[in-house]
């Protein structure tokens, strides 16, 4: 959250299928259960922009970002005055 100190910022980036292995590995669900990292998803996104990508065949599509789209609305979140 904003005011926070020392904070690092870990993006997960690969193909749909990829993060979802990435994010269901033993080691990441037990630091996010022992609150070493903080898990953020955002509810509400603008549609992506980036169009030459497939969408995953999830009910969440359509709050499905790029990596990088992902990074920007992070840094716009933790530093809302840059």
């Amino acid at each position: 959250p904003p005011g926070a100190e020392n904070r690092t910022l870990i993006v997960v980036d690969g193909t749909w299928r990829q993060a979802h292995k990435i994010m269901r590995e033993d080691c990441i669900q037990n630091a996010i259960a022992q609150d070493a990292v903080t898990l953020v998803q955002f509810t509400s996104i603008a549609q992506s922009d980036y169009q030459f990508r497939l969408e995953p065949r999830l009910s969440c599509a359509t709050n499905c970002v790029s990596s990088l789209e992902a990074v920007a609305y992070s840094l716009r979140y933790l530093e809302p005055t840059l």
